[in-house]
């Protein structure tokens, strides 16, 4: 942590010699013979310093959030964000419209903003619009997705882009889709997959609740809605299906796949079908997600300041943030804490938790993800145990040798990935995890 500290203070204190040259020659330029070529260097060297000014006002930053992660405090970025957290917006009451939390003004991609109110068409109304696959643009709507028909939440996340996971490693353009707030895929038709991803919503499927408006029997009430802090993913898994106008009932739920023969085909593997490249230059990826309200405006320029000493460190060969040291390495543990739903524990230092770590930082397979660090020396409860999952590359069940373990409200924030909002679980070895006295 001190080498971290240190190499940040070095930058700082050379883009600090750099604006005092600055300012000095700015000075001096001043005495130089009116004309074009004394404005032009008046430009250049004032920009220069307002470059080198925002330079230091992001050390700062990253400084205030290094310290706030080693006094086991919540990351700035996530604090300034809370009102778009999804155990916030699954906790405030349905009926009034749109949430104060969201923002105000024109409307944003397709009409839905984070915070709206709508209400999940029927059945019915859904299978009318999808296409002989099952899907609206290769997305498909998933059996788990029944069970939410008729019933009314708050938008999570406008889906703009996603990442495409284990194929090209990339962002990928999304259009005319959301999240819902308190709504994850349960599995039970897909082999009991456990990680609780975020459902993609098409507006096709969607009916946008007016302010003020009054529910009607199929809707859900405030008290239906999932709780903050709540455990999810058992909120989805404990979910009934209210009455459509469709006469249906879902199929039963598929047995849990442990031979991992079977091929699915869900949202998850589905994503780069249902996406389209975003070209390298488009600068639309980080603003609107500023627009629909996904992230505010304060811990969007957290997150901006962030990424501009980031970019400075690594042009010095420094250390960006976060940053974790890896030290000697040997056998990476694996210890059990038989850990259980609603247990509370705390995530581990970043210190011990690189004790664990093999020299790809992996512990039994798993990587360690930089982003996990916000989360060091806090506490958090434990909202599953995950022993398998759908493999987004070969499509089948993969049954984990050492199980992980995912905590109610330690979501990926898809900060250091232009504002990605898939929010999927992290998952997190036992081995990064103790009690809550540690």
């Amino acid at each position: 942590m001190r080498d971290q500290q240190s190499s940040r203070l070095k930058t700082c204190a050379l883009v600090g010699a750099a604006e005092v040259a600055l300012i000095a020659c700015l000075w001096g330029s001043s005495l130089l013979p009116h004309g074009l070529p004394r404005l032009l260097l008046i430009a250049g060297l004032s920009l220069l310093c307002l470059a080198g000014a925002l330079v230091l006002l992001a050390g700062a930053v990253v400084m205030w959030r290094a310290r706030l992660m080693a006094n086991g405090q919540p990351d700035l970025f996530l604090r300034l964000n809370a009102t778009r957290s999804e155990e916030y917006l699954a906790a405030l009451p349905l009926g009034s419209g749109r949430a104060r939390a969201a923002n105000t003004g024109s409307n944003g991609v397709d009409g839905l903003r984070v915070g709206d109110e709508v209400e999940v068409k029927s059945l019915a109304e859904i299978r009318a619009t999808l296409d002989a696959d099952g899907c609206i643009a290769a997305l498909p709507f998933q059996r788990e997705m029944e069970a939410f028909c008729g019933r009314r939440f708050r938008v999570f996340r406008v889906v703009d882009k996603i990442y495409d996971y284990g194929r090209s490693r990339k962002l990928r353009n999304v259009t005319g889709s959301v999240s819902l707030a308190g709504v994850r895929c349960a599995g039970t038709a897909h082999g009991g997959c456990q990680a609780q991803c975020s459902l993609m919503w098409r507006e096709e499927w969607l009916r946008k609740v007016p302010p003020g408006a009054v529910r009607g029997p199929s809707a859900t009430s405030a008290d239906t809605a999932a709780p903050a802090h709540a455990d999810i993913g058992a909120a989805a898994r404990a979910a009934t299906p209210a009455p459509t106008r469709a006469s249906t009932t879902p199929a039963p739920a598929d047995p849990p796949d442990t031979t991992g023969a079977t091929v699915y085909s869900c949202q998850f593997t589905q994503l780069t079908a249902a996406s389209t490249p975003i070209p390298p230059w488009n600068i639309a990826q980080d603003l609107r997600p500023l627009w629909v309200g996904n992230v505010t405006f304060p811990a969007f320029c957290i997150a901006l300041l962030t990424r501009i000493f980031n970019y400075v460190q690594r042009l010095r060969g420094g250390v960006p943030f976060p940053w974790l040291t890896l030290g000697a390495k040997g056998p990476t543990p694996s210890p059990s804490l038989a850990l259980a739903a609603g247990q509370r524990i705390r995530v581990l230092p970043p210190e011990r938790i690189a004790a664990t770590l093999d020299a790809g930082s992996r512990n039994r397979g798993l990587w360690f993800d930089l982003e996990l660090l916000r989360h060091s020396n806090q506490v958090y409860t434990v909202n599953s145990r995950v022993d398998r999952i759908i493999d987004i590359v070969t499509c089948r069940m993969l049954n984990m040798k050492t199980p992980s373990i995912t905590l109610t409200g330690a979501t990926a924030s898809g900060e250091f990935l232009h504002f990605c909002p898939q929010h999927e679980y992290n998952f997190w070895r036992e081995a990064w995890l103790g009690p809550q006295d540690t």
